[in-house]
């Protein structure tokens, strides 16, 4: 219930377009907040000299979903970020790309604009180590200042803040996280969490190759499987962006966890 009650609380937010919101695609962009009009159906990555408010210059997407047996709802995975990269997939700098836009701390920015999104973030955006809020700072701080599409100079003064801003970045990471559910994709073809323990005797072992198949399967994309000390860890995702708010799968998958045969491990948590 909390997800469908966000999801319409996101769609009526004002100001940057988020993954939600409806769009006249026969006119020029008119998701920009300071009047800049921009050219239809423009992808990152391969729109050259289209303004970076329209279309990120650092164009590929990662979305990381996280799953740890310690933390969040027992049947979701939470997340992990939303990380824009160079268009050949090379991370940014660890500093981020704003140095005037680095917060100590951003949980309060977050509450200030949107309760509704800190009780998200609260739920589902969870540090595995340390307090939720560094994790989000370090989230902001190292990518968030780095979606172009949110930059200070996409907003009208009137409708920027440095809370709007960084909550924009949360939403539109939110939005895209919510339209995965891996937990149940996999558990439609037999991959389910099992106990809490790696024991090969006890707990059931899978291979990256029937998760991914299993997401390909139901989603028609390829993704990026992780584990961590032979249990599921992460699931990424790469995308482009569309016309300032749509991000668009692309089988691009750089990198390669070397483990394979690995648990995956229910969660000592309980369903919210």
């Amino acid at each position: 219930m909390l997800i469908v009650n966000y999801a319409a609380a996101v769609s009526a937010l004002i100001g940057m377009c988020s993954g939600l919101s409806v769009r006249d695609y026969a006119t020029p962009n008119k998701c920009l907040t300071n009047g800049k009009r921009c050219p239809l159906e423009a992808f990152s990555c391969s729109s050259p000299g289209v303004d970076s408010c329209c279309t990120p210059k650092y164009g590929m997407m990662v979305m990381a979903y996280s799953w740890s047996h310690q933390i969040g709802p027992s049947d979701k995975f939470t997340i992990h970020g939303l990380w824009p990269n160079y268009c050949n997939g090379t991370y940014l700098p660890n500093a981020g790309c704003d140095a005037t836009r680095v917060y100590p701390a951003v949980g309060d920015m977050v509450k200030k604009v949107s309760k509704e999104t800190y009780d998200f973030m609260d739920k589902y955006w969870l540090a595995n180590n340390g307090d939720n809020d560094s994790f989000w700072t370090h989230e902001w701080n190292k990518h968030g200042t780095c979606l172009n599409t949110i930059d200070p100079n996409c907003y009208t003064v009137k409708s920027y803040s440095p809370e709007k801003n960084v909550v924009d970045y949360f939403d539109k990471a939110i939005a895209l996280y919510q339209k995965y559910d891996f937990t149940t994709i996999l558990a439609k073809h037999n991959i389910v969490a099992t106990a809490n323990t790696t024991d090969s005797s006890i707990t059931k072992k899978y291979t990256k190759k029937q998760v991914t198949d299993a997401i390909k399967a139901e989603t028609g994309f390829e993704s990026v499987v992780y584990c961590s000390k032979g249990t599921l860890s992460e699931i990424w995702m790469y995308f482009y962006m569309r016309n300032n708010d749509e991000y668009v799968y692309t089988p691009f998958t750089k990198g390669e966890d070397k483990c394979d045969n690995f648990t995956f491990i229910k969660k000592y948590s309980q369903p919210y």
